[in-house]
């Protein structure tokens, strides 16, 4: 269907056209797949270094994401899930591979992730059961699979964990995806780590309203 839609070529909307008959095969697939489950979505997102994997790791409670001071440090995906969600299967966006691992056998520093390929990491701990917790790739990586890959997974989220570190939240690339959060629909934290004890919470208002 997408495929067979024409339009004049001296039309102006014509490059807007070309880029929604490719958005919204994926949006719809999203669409789809999140309506035949019944859990939410929590999605860490934020530029590189700035710790999303540590606070990732932090929030399930085992160090799963691997973390350290080369960069980029997340190269895919990591889905942290209950066993019973099947979030793999009719996965809506095209990857190169969906792998499945285990918590108890992860790397002593945890996975890093392969670019265009999507881990998932099932676990049966039933506080958690109602979430999907993700981390995901960076956000300025210079690897543009792994900017759509970001992307892709924004349709899924329920809730962004926006993470930003003190020397990159006004930084153009990161700006400008917390900017269209804040003008969309969707609810977000912006948590600002590694920032020194005198700096407030006013100081970075003003950063990013400059």
């Amino acid at each position: 269907l997408w495929e067979s839609l024409k339009w004049p070529g001296l039309t102006p909307g014509a490059p807007k056209l070309r880029e929604l008959t490719a958005q919204l095969p994926v949006q719809l697939a999203a669409f789809s797949y999140k309506r035949s489950r019944h859990f939410l979505w929590v999605v860490f997102i934020g530029g590189t270094g700035t710790g999303k994997s540590t606070l990732f790791n932090a929030l399930i409670g085992k160090p799963l994401s691997e973390t350290g001071v080369e960069r980029p440090k997340t190269c895919g995906p990591l889905i942290y899930a209950h066993q019973a969600a099947a979030v793999d299967r009719d996965f809506p966006f095209a990857v190169k591979g969906i792998q499945q691992v285990t918590s108890d056998r992860a790397p002593a520093a945890g996975y890093a992730g392969t670019p265009g390929q999507v881990v998932v990491i099932p676990h049966e701990a039933q506080e958690l059961s109602h979430l999907v917790i993700v981390d995901t790739p960076d956000l300025d990586s210079v690897e543009l699979q792994n900017r759509q890959m970001v992307e892709d997974l924004l349709l899924l989220a329920d809730v962004v964990i926006f993470v930003a570190s003190q020397e990159k939240y006004a930084d153009e690339v990161p700006f400008r995806f917390l900017s269209r959060l804040h003008l969309g629909e969707k609810p977000y934290y912006l948590l600002l780590n590694k920032a020194h004890e005198g700096l407030t919470g006013e100081e970075v208002l003003d950063g990013l309203r400059g």
